[in-house]
């Protein structure tokens, strides 16, 4: 697991100097180079940790069962609505201490902003920060998987506004891609928050607001007697992911990519 843990390091900074550099390019090449900048390091990743054990393994993740749709459909609502609020409670004690407020770049079309800042992270994202440690770090200990996946999620944003909550989310997408055996859950809780933010970005009425929040509540409330009918199957399986597995000693190697992608993120403030 140390190996692993060692080669997942490795791929998180490469991902985070490929980032950087996209800040100072425009135009074709910094789109692509930062559609590269997901994919390169976890095909890096991926072939340098080949015939290890767990990769070895049939699990790709890439199924999703009907034990898993149950655990997604009761995950939505509680998931929207944690992020949503540790979002809000950030940005506004950020605002009171510092004066700074986050602003977000998301276009002017609705269908492309969508694509570009629902779908595409969700799924480049999810490939880098779940799919990733499942296949590595998974297999030798589920706990570990969960919390190096969330820190290195929440760093990996670069700002202090989206440190928190993407910590929340992060371990919430892990749990749930470990507990249904599947990278799906992540992806779709993903994209739903995501697509839920832009309509409120898009859409700022209070009606539309309204309109969001009784959505996730209906949603709440037919999904509720799912969880109620399956509640020990699937309190067991969230339970599932945080087993410790393998005791490997303390590893200093993560420190390596968090310590300078905290100081780039703290460094926004300023």
């Amino acid at each position: 697991m140390k190996e692993n843990t060692k080669q997942l390091t490795f791929c998180y900074l490469h991902f985070l100097l490929m980032l950087a550099l996209v800040g100072y390019l425009e135009g074709v090449i910094s789109d692509f180079l930062y559609y590269a900048a997901f994919l390169v390091p976890s095909a890096l990743a991926l072939h340098l940790s080949r015939g290890r054990r767990g990769d070895g393994e049939e699990k790709l993740y890439l199924g999703l069962k009907l034990d898993g749709a149950k655990l997604l459909s009761v995950l939505i609502s509680p998931t929207v609505f944690a992020v949503w609020g540790l979002s809000y409670l950030t940005a506004l004690l950020i605002y009171v201490t510092t004066g700074a407020t986050d602003t977000v770049d998301v276009g002017s079309s609705f269908p492309l902003a969508v694509i570009t800042t629902a779908l595409v992270p969700a799924l480049c994202e999810e490939l880098l920060f779940r799919y990733l440690p499942m296949r590595l770090i998974a297999p030798y200990s589920r706990a570990r998987a969960v919390w190096l996946s969330a820190v290195f999620f929440a760093v990996a944003h670069l700002s202090p506004f989206s440190l928190v909550y993407a910590l929340v989310a992060g371990v919430i997408f892990m749990v749930a891609d470990i507990a249904a055996e599947s990278i799906w859950p992540s992806v779709i809780l993903h994209f739903i928050n995501n697509f839920v933010n832009l309509i409120m970005i898009f859409y700022p009425s209070v009606e539309v607001k309204i309109g969001v929040i009784v959505s996730l509540c209906l949603l709440f409330a037919i999904t509720l007697p799912i969880f109620i009918l399956n509640r020990r199957k699937i309190i067991s399986a969230i339970k599932s992911a945080f087993d410790k597995g393998e005791q490997a000693e303390l590893d200093p190697t993560p420190l390596l990519f968090i310590i300078p992608a905290v100081v780039v993120g703290a460094s926004l403030l300023f």
